[in-house]
């Protein structure tokens, strides 16, 4: 007896509704995410982070080319970032990522989200 064709373990489907149902619940997480992070309960950014504090980066906004960018300077989804200092009045930030310190505008840093924080390291 054959399987279940719209059960896949990690797979894209193949058949075109598997295809669509797949496409919907991708769609449909994409905004829970965005409703999480607009009523504030949603991850942080890597600009709101203190000098000091260490975080992992979930995923990156922005233009296509914009996390391209941050993808080419080593901010991946999954890496771990420290700030290691803050320039006054909304000047960059550098960050100590996959072992070199990175120098980021504010902007650039408000695009990095990050999955949770810790103290020191």
């Amino acid at each position: 007896m054959r399987a279940d064709p719209h059960r896949h373990k990690g797979k894209k489907p193949g058949c075109w509704f598997s295809r669509w149902l797949y496409r919907m619940q991708e769609a449909q997480g994409a905004l829970e995410r965005a409703e999480a992070f607009q009523d504030g309960k949603g991850p942080r950014s890597l600009a709101d982070l203190r000098p000091g504090e260490c975080a992992d980066v979930l995923f990156l906004t922005g233009t296509a080319r914009e996390r391209l960018r941050l993808m080419e300077m080593g901010l991946t989804p999954g890496v771990h970032v420290k700030v290691l200092r803050v320039a006054a009045f909304g000047g960059p930030l550098d960050v100590l990522v996959r072992g070199y310190q990175l120098s980021l505008r504010r902007e650039e840093a408000a695009a990095v989200l990050l999955a949770d924080f810790e103290e020191g390291s």
